[in-house]
């Protein structure tokens, strides 16, 4: 046994990617990464692989509350700029996720 005094001790739990990632991504087209998160690019972390699909919080890799509503205002700000030639029309997705 041995005995060290420390000032501060962070306790953290790991964070896997659920299993429905890899359905959620072949039913949509985007990649993953090799941690099994969705794969985005590096100068923005909310889209993905396929053009017109963004993505936020644990889904694109563990991370905490602030970090997710940040990249969620992001990610919609996207949508919104995507959708503005449609507002206000019918817009039929072309993706099933059942």
């Amino acid at each position: 046994m041995k005995k060290e005094i420390f000032e501060m001790v962070i306790l953290s739990t790991g964070l896997h990617p659920p299993v429905e990632n890899k359905d959620i991504a072949d039913k949509t087209g985007i990649e993953l990464n090799e941690f099994g998160f969705a794969k985005t690019k590096t100068v923005s972390p909310v889209e993905t692989t396929k053009e017109g699909i963004f993505v936020c919080g644990a889904f694109q890799g563990p991370k905490d509350i602030p970090e997710t509503v940040a990249q969620a205002s992001g990610a919609a700000g996207l949508v919104h700029s995507v959708l503005s030639d449609v507002y206000f029309q019918e817009v039929i997705s072309s993706i099933d996720l059942k």
